[in-house]
């Protein structure tokens, strides 16, 4: 069995600091939210075989809704 993304030692480490769940400070209850959601998304690429080209297709298409003010659509 092949170790997915969001596996490696790598990508938890991303998440945790991403979080910023070894900060110290912050709302805890937010970095929960965060950790899960980021954690999420890589389960996400791994289950779907999502390429690089579809992540930053994404990403893209995140922040057009952010410029255009129409992130609330999505929810």
């Amino acid at each position: 069995m092949s170790v997915t993304v969001f596996e490696t030692k790598e990508v938890q480490e991303l998440l945790k600091a991403a979080a910023n769940l070894n900060g110290g400070n912050g709302n805890a209850r937010f970095q929960q939210i965060v950790h899960r959601l980021l954690g999420d998304l890589f389960k996400a690429i791994d289950d779907l075989d999502i390429t690089p080209d579809e992540v930053w297709a994404g990403v893209n298409y995140l922040n057009k809704l952010g410029q255009d003010g129409e992130a609330a659509l999505l929810a």
